[in-house]
Protein backbone atom coordinates (compact mmCIF):
# COMPACT_ATOMS: atom_id res chain seq x y z
CA UNK A 1 0.00 0.00 0.00
CA UNK A 2 1.30 3.43 -0.90
CA UNK A 3 0.49 6.16 1.59
CA UNK A 4 0.56 9.72 0.29
CA UNK A 5 -0.02 12.70 2.50
CA UNK A 6 -1.99 15.53 0.93
CA UNK A 7 0.49 17.99 2.45
CA UNK A 8 3.29 16.34 0.45
CA UNK A 9 1.12 16.47 -2.65
CA UNK A 10 0.54 20.20 -2.17
CA UNK A 11 4.25 20.79 -1.53
CA UNK A 12 5.57 19.04 -4.66
CA UNK A 13 3.12 17.45 -7.05
CA UNK A 14 5.81 16.06 -9.37
CA UNK A 15 7.66 14.23 -6.58
CA UNK A 16 4.42 12.57 -5.46
CA UNK A 17 3.49 11.77 -9.04
CA UNK A 18 6.85 10.06 -9.56
CA UNK A 19 6.48 8.08 -6.33
CA UNK A 20 3.09 6.81 -7.52
CA UNK A 21 4.57 5.67 -10.83
CA UNK A 22 7.51 3.97 -9.09
CA UNK A 23 5.06 2.20 -6.78
CA UNK A 24 3.09 1.01 -9.81
CA UNK A 25 6.36 -0.03 -11.46
CA UNK A 26 5.81 2.16 -14.51
CA UNK A 27 8.03 4.79 -16.10
CA UNK A 28 8.42 7.52 -13.46
CA UNK A 29 9.47 10.11 -16.05
CA UNK A 30 5.93 10.14 -17.43
CA UNK A 31 3.94 13.30 -16.71
CA UNK A 32 0.17 13.18 -16.46
CA UNK A 33 -1.81 15.13 -19.01
CA UNK A 34 -2.89 18.53 -17.66
CA UNK A 35 -1.69 18.02 -14.07
CA UNK A 36 -3.07 20.38 -11.46
CA UNK A 37 -1.71 21.13 -8.02
CA UNK A 38 -5.12 21.03 -6.36
CA UNK A 39 -6.79 17.85 -7.52
CA UNK A 40 -5.50 14.32 -7.13
CA UNK A 41 -8.39 13.28 -9.36
CA UNK A 42 -6.82 14.96 -12.38
CA UNK A 43 -3.79 12.71 -12.04
CA UNK A 44 -5.89 9.61 -11.71
CA UNK A 45 -8.09 10.63 -14.63
CA UNK A 46 -5.35 9.31 -16.89
CA UNK A 47 -6.78 6.20 -18.57
CA UNK A 48 -3.53 4.21 -18.57
CA UNK A 49 -2.93 4.85 -14.88
CA UNK A 50 -6.47 3.75 -14.01
CA UNK A 51 -5.90 0.53 -15.95
CA UNK A 52 -2.65 -0.10 -14.04
CA UNK A 53 -4.39 0.49 -10.71
CA UNK A 54 -7.15 -1.88 -11.74
CA UNK A 55 -4.67 -4.58 -12.77
CA UNK A 56 -2.64 -4.30 -9.56
CA UNK A 57 -5.47 -4.11 -7.08
CA UNK A 58 -8.56 -6.26 -7.07
CA UNK A 59 -9.94 -4.06 -4.29
CA UNK A 60 -9.56 -0.94 -6.43
CA UNK A 61 -11.18 -2.76 -9.34
CA UNK A 62 -14.07 -3.94 -7.18
CA UNK A 63 -14.82 -0.45 -5.85
CA UNK A 64 -14.39 1.08 -9.32
CA UNK A 65 -17.01 -1.21 -10.80
CA UNK A 66 -19.42 -1.22 -7.85
CA UNK A 67 -19.37 2.32 -6.49
CA UNK A 68 -20.48 5.38 -8.43
CA UNK A 69 -19.28 7.59 -5.55
CA UNK A 70 -15.79 6.01 -5.68
CA UNK A 71 -15.58 6.77 -9.43
CA UNK A 72 -16.74 10.33 -8.83
CA UNK A 73 -13.94 10.88 -6.33
CA UNK A 74 -11.38 9.93 -8.97
CA UNK A 75 -13.03 11.58 -11.95
CA UNK A 76 -14.39 14.74 -10.37
CA UNK A 77 -12.98 17.98 -11.67
CA UNK A 78 -14.75 20.11 -9.13
CA UNK A 79 -12.62 22.13 -6.73
CA UNK A 80 -15.59 23.37 -4.69
CA UNK A 81 -14.75 23.40 -1.00
CA UNK A 82 -17.31 23.10 1.73
CA UNK A 83 -16.67 24.91 4.96
CA UNK A 84 -16.76 22.96 8.21
CA UNK A 85 -18.13 24.55 11.36
CA UNK A 86 -15.73 25.09 14.26
CA UNK A 87 -17.89 22.80 16.38
CA UNK A 88 -17.60 19.97 13.84
CA UNK A 89 -13.88 20.58 13.35
CA UNK A 90 -13.18 20.46 17.10
CA UNK A 91 -15.26 17.32 17.48
CA UNK A 92 -13.38 15.54 14.68
CA UNK A 93 -10.02 16.69 16.02
CA UNK A 94 -10.90 15.12 19.34
CA UNK A 95 -12.22 11.89 17.79
CA UNK A 96 -9.17 11.34 15.58
CA UNK A 97 -6.47 12.66 17.91
CA UNK A 98 -5.23 9.28 19.14
CA UNK A 99 -5.43 7.64 15.70
CA UNK A 100 -3.49 10.51 14.16
CA UNK A 101 -0.82 10.24 16.85
CA UNK A 102 -0.44 6.51 16.17
CA UNK A 103 -0.32 7.13 12.41
CA UNK A 104 2.32 9.79 12.96
CA UNK A 105 4.43 7.32 14.93
CA UNK A 106 3.89 4.51 12.39
CA UNK A 107 4.83 6.68 9.39
CA UNK A 108 7.64 8.48 11.19
CA UNK A 109 6.41 11.86 10.00
CA UNK A 110 5.28 15.01 11.78
CA UNK A 111 1.50 15.30 11.56
CA UNK A 112 1.16 18.02 14.19
CA UNK A 113 -0.51 20.25 11.58
CA UNK A 114 -3.44 17.82 11.70
CA UNK A 115 -3.96 18.73 15.35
Amino acid sequence: MLIILYDDFKKDVRVVEQSIYRFLEVDDTFKAVKPRDRMVANYLNNHELLIKLSERSSTFNYFWTKSRHFRQVFLSRSSKRNQMSDLDRNYLLKVYDESNRRLEEYLGVDLSAWR
